[in-house]
């Protein structure tokens, strides 16, 4: 694994910070932690899933959620990207994860993929969007918890 830079670090706390102000039980926000893909065999700790834990949290107490559980994953992405724009979007696609964005920190976008549909022998997304500093958007699960990318992302380094 590479290792986290402090714009990712910062991306990620405060985009976390964000989301657990918008959820209600049996909605969880879990940062860094597994999601089981049986089908793949694998186990990904994406930056943040927000996942349906039925009837309470404590339902992941002895097990990683699914991807049927699954709201949302996120990766924030600086010197990830293409990997989370080809490996991992494949990865959550095949396990039909409904919507994925790849936070890219230096763009200073959300990249949202909404969807699983098989596109000719493989998993994709029907729906891809771009959401830049300034506009709003809000998981698909959570229509109530618009964030402006400009409220959690690091603005540009001046030099």
């Amino acid at each position: 694994m590479s290792p986290i830079h402090p714009p990712h670090a910062s991306t990620l706390t405060r985009l976390s910070r964000l989301f657990e102000r918008c959820v209600e039980e049996p909605i969880v926000v879990r940062s860094q932690q597994p999601i089981t893909l049986e089908e793949q065999s694998s186990e990904p700790e994406p930056d943040i899933v927000l996942a349906v834990a039925s009837p309470n949290a404590d339902e992941f107490d002895y097990r990683h959620p699914s991807p049927a559980e699954v709201l949302l994953v996120c990766e924030v992405s600086d010197t990830t990207l293409n990997f989370d724009r080809k490996t991992k979007r494949a990865l959550y696609a095949n396990a039909e994860i409904r919507e994925y964005w790849i936070v890219n920190v230096y763009a200073r976008t959300i990249e949202v993929h909404r969807d699983p549909v098989l596109s000719g022998r493989q998993m994709s997304y029907r729906q891809q969007i771009e959401v830049p500093a300034g506009q709003k958007i809000a998981p698909l699960a959570l229509p109530d918890c618009e964030i402006d990318p400009a409220l959690f992302l690091p603005l540009p380094r001046s030099n």
